[in-house]
C-alpha cells in the first residue's frame, strides 16, 4: 500500500499562475525541516523502514519534505503526495492499462503538447518547436520520403487523419494514426488482435498552457473529443483518455526564479488508471517541475537530465517506445541513440551526449 499523505494549511484561495511569494519560502524551509523525525517516524510505522535509512536518503529525503510543505504553508490547499511512487518502477503496470483498454476496443491515444518557442510563437509554421526542418511537425509531414526516419524507426507509417488551425490556442491541432501489429510483448499481455494508435499533436502558443493541459489529462481525463475517418469509418478519439501523454518545447520552468512556478502542481485531481508522461526539453527530469507529477498511477516514460533540443525525432522515439511496450532501459536508449543521429548527420565526431532517463532507469540514481 502506498505511503498518502495529507494535509490542510488554512483555507486561503491561490492564484496558481503567479510564483510564490520570497516570504513564504523561508517559513516552508522552516516547517520542512521540522518535519523530518515525523516523516521518518509515518514510514517506519508503514513500511518499517525510515526514509532516512533508503537508498534515497538526505537530499532526496530534503527535497520531498520541502516541495510537500512548501506548497502546503502557500496554497492553504490539501496537498498530496504518495512517496512509493518516486522511486524506481517498472512500466508493467501502465502497459497492463493499456492492454486492457485495447482488449476493450479502445485505440492506444498518445496526446502530445507542443509550447512554442520565444520567436513566432504565434505562428507554429515558423516555430523551432513546429514548422522548421527538424521541428515536429515539419518531420511527420515528410516520413515517407526521409531516409533517416525509416532507418531509425519501425513505426513511422504514420497517416495524417485530422488537421486544425485556429487564431486562438491550441494553433494547430493534427491527428496521426497507425494500425499496429501486435509483438510478443502486448501477446504476452493478452493482445492478439491488431489495435489502432492516434497521436495527436497539438501547438500552443503559451508554454503554460500547454503544460497545464497536459496536466489536466494526466490528472482530469480533461480535452477535446476529435471526430476522424479511418479506412471510410468515423472514429472517436477521446483525447482526454489518452494514456500516454507528453510536453515538448522549452522547459518553461527555467523562466520563473527558482524554477517557482505553482502551474501544474496545483491543477487538481488524480489518474484513476495509469498513466504515462514525457516532457522532452531542457534538464526536465533535473529542475525541481515535472519530476514533481510523480505519484500515484503516473509513470514516467521519458525526461531529460541535460540541455537538449526538443525536436521531431523525440515525438517519433517517445511512440515507437509505447508501440513496442518497451522497458525503461530500452525506451531512453533509443531516444538517446535517435538523438545522437540526428545531431551527428553530416558530424560524426560531434559530441553528444546521452539526455534522457525514465521511471526505472536512471531518474532516481
Amino acid at each position: 500500500m502506498g505511503l498518502m499523505v495529507w494535509a490542510m494549511v488554512g483555507c486561503a484561495p491561490v492564484d496558481s499562475m503567479q510564483p510564490r511569494s520570497a516570504a513564504s519560502q523561508p517559513l516552508a524551509r522552516g516547517v520542512a525541516a521540522g518535519h523530518v523525525a515525523v516523516w521518518d517516524a509515518l514510514l517506519q510505522g508503514l513500511t518499517g523502514t525510515p526514509l532516512s535509512a533508503t537508498r534515497q536518503a538526505g537530499a532526496q529525503h530534503a527535497r520531498l519534505a520541502s516541495q510537500f510543505t512548501t506548497h502546503a504553508v502557500h496554497s492553504g490547499l490539501h496537498a498530496y503526495v504518495d512517496l512509493t511512487w518516486r522511486r524506481p518502477r517498472a512500466l508493467d503496470g501502465l502497459y497492463d492499462r493499456i492492454a486492457n483498454d485495447l482488449s476493450d476496443g479502445k485505440p492506444l491515444v498518445i496526446a502530445n503538447y507542443y509550447g512554442m518557442w520565444f520567436d513566432f510563437n504565434d505562428n507554429p509554421d515558423k516555430n523551432l518547436n513546429w514548422g522548421t526542418y527538424y521541428g515536429h511537425a515539419r518531420m511527420m509531414s515528410r516520413l515517407e520520403r526521409d531516409k533517416h526516419t525509416k532507418k531509425n524507426y519501425q513505426h513511422a507509417n504514420w497517416s495524417l487523419v485530422h488537421e486544425m488551425e485556429a487564431d486562438t490556442d491550441p494553433l494547430r491541432v493534427l491527428v496521426y494514426h497507425q494500425r499496429i501489429e501486435p509483438n510478443e510483448r502486448w501477446r504476452a499481455h493478452g493482445v492478439e488482435a491488431p489495435f489502432d494508435v492516434f497521436m495527436v499533436m497539438q501547438a500552443w502558443a503559451s508554454r503554460e498552457d500547454a503544460a497545464v493541459r497536459m496536466v489536466e489529462v494526466v490528472r482530469q481525463q480533461r480535452d477535446r473529443v476529435i471526430e476522424v475517418e479511418v479506412d471510410g469509418e468515423q472514429v472517436t478519439v477521446d483525447v482526454g483518455a489518452a494514456q500516454v501523454v507528453g510536453y515538448f518545447g522549452h522547459n518553461l520552468f527555467y523562466d520563473y526564479e527558482d524554477f517557482d512556478w505553482d502551474g501544474l502542481r496545483d491543477v487538481p485531481g488524480r489518474p484513476p488508471a495509469p498513466v504515462g508522461i514525457a516532457s522532452v526539453g531542457c534538464k526536465t527530469g533535473r529542475v525541481p517541475g515535472f519530476p514533481e507529477l510523480v505519484g500515484h498511477n503516473v509513470f514516467v516514460l521519458l525526461l531529460s537530465r541535460q540541455l537538449m533540443s526538443s525536436e521531431g525525432y523525440s515525438t517519433l522515439s517517445l511512440a515507437e517506445g509505447v508501440i513496442d511496450a518497451m522497458s525503461s532501459e530500452e525506451l531512453v536508449q533509443h531516444a538517446n541513440e535517435t538523438y545522437r543521429y540526428w545531431h551527428t548527420i553530416g558530424e560524426p565526431d560531434k559530441r553528444v551526449g546521452r539526455p534522457f532517463l525514465s521511471h526505472d532507469y536512471l531518474m532516481y540514481e
